[in-house]
């Protein structure tokens, strides 16, 4: 018997039977494949680089599923990936966009490009310390205050830790941003705010478990749109998609991504710790026991770091939201507090 996963058949991969292309043009200029981060249902993620300088390029969906064609699917998605991007172009937590992608002269439409910044997803068991997590914090703010929510802080690899420690945020695949004349709407802006109260707890659970440990996090509120999408997407829909997998053969056991013959490079790198790892992981994934005892958290309703209160991720109210009193220039969000 194979104990071995299959690899996606091309149903199951955006580009179908091809490949991130090897060259690429953007800004007039060629750029050669690097490495190739993922490659799933959605989109082939690659980095390509010329001299000193590399890209990440995003080529979206454009394999039919059957007989339905579904390359508008991509160029939809790239071009909402753009806009978000675009709303976002002077915060320094965010990567700047490229130019028009064009393959052997012909732009693709669905594919998009940011310039690459060193570093790497954050791990299961790194803790990048206070000042990280007060500048993601920052960060998340600014998106909320030009009227975006992220929605996909409960991926951890999407939370980049640059050579410098400081965040940085990619992948607005999912992202909620409505046009600025909607937003405006009573029925819009209250739906924003229960989408961006869930960005708020995704952001309180991880700075805890960066801190203190996965036993301390069961003390965070979790706010009730988040259990909804719980109840009528992450559970039966997750659960389906991974039981699907498994039956194709393509993945394994529970159905995680890290059980793919080839995933992507964020879970490829977790898999590379983990056959490192010896012994119990480092003291952020043991739990609440191995308390840091220069940081000032209180497992309360509200949580505490230093002289800074967090805001409840359900109420959003609290004293002075963490990152956000500092009154003065951060060096990753370039903005002062307020």
């Amino acid at each position: 018997m194979n104990d071995q996963p299959r690899p996606r058949p091309a149903l199951l991969r955006a580009l179908g039977h091809s490949d991130p292309p090897e060259e690429v043009q953007i800004e007039g200029l060629t750029w050669k494949l690097e490495e190739v981060f993922k490659h799933d249902s959605w989109a082939a993620t690659g980095l390509y680089e010329r001299e000193d300088r590399k890209v990440v390029v995003k080529f979206n969906r454009q394999e039919s599923v059957f007989f339905f064609p579904m390359a508008w699917l991509g160029h939809w998605l790239a071009k909402r990936e753009a806009r978000a991007y675009e709303r976002l172009k002077d915060v320094s937590g965010v990567p700047p966009a490229c130019g028009v992608v064009r393959v052997k002269g012909r732009t693709w439409f669905n594919a998009f490009a940011h310039d690459y910044v060193e570093g790497h997803p954050l791990a299961q068991a790194e803790r990048p310390g206070h000042e990280f997590f007060e500048a993601l914090d920052d960060l998340i703010r600014i998106m909320h205050e030009r009227g975006l929510a992220y929605l996909d802080l409960n991926k951890r690899e999407n939370v980049i830790v640059t050579d410098k420690n400081h965040p940085l945020l990619v992948d607005f695949q999912i992202h909620l941003a409505p046009p600025f004349w909607l937003a405006g709407l009573p029925p819009v802006r209250w739906i924003m705010r229960q989408f961006q109260k869930g960005d708020v707890y995704h952001l309180r659970k991880l700075q805890i478990y960066h801190t203190l440990g996965p036993d301390a996090v069961t003390a965070l509120r979790i706010p009730w749109s988040s259990r909804i999408w719980r109840l009528i997407y992450v559970h039966p829909v997750q659960w389906a998609r991974r039981r699907l997998l498994v039956a194709l053969g393509i993945r394994q056991g529970d159905g995680l991504a890290m059980s793919e013959l080839v995933p992507e490079k964020a879970v490829r790198l977790t898999r590379e710790r983990q056959s490192r790892t010896t012994g119990p992981e480092t003291d952020a994934a043991k739990g609440s026991e191995n308390k840091d005892p220069t940081v000032g958290f209180e497992i309360t309703r509200q949580f505490q770091i230093g002289s800074k209160r967090i805001p409840d991720a359900e109420t959003g109210r609290s004293g002075v939201p963490a990152g956000h009193g500092a009154g003065k220039i951060h060096p990753v969000c370039g903005t002062p507090g307020k």
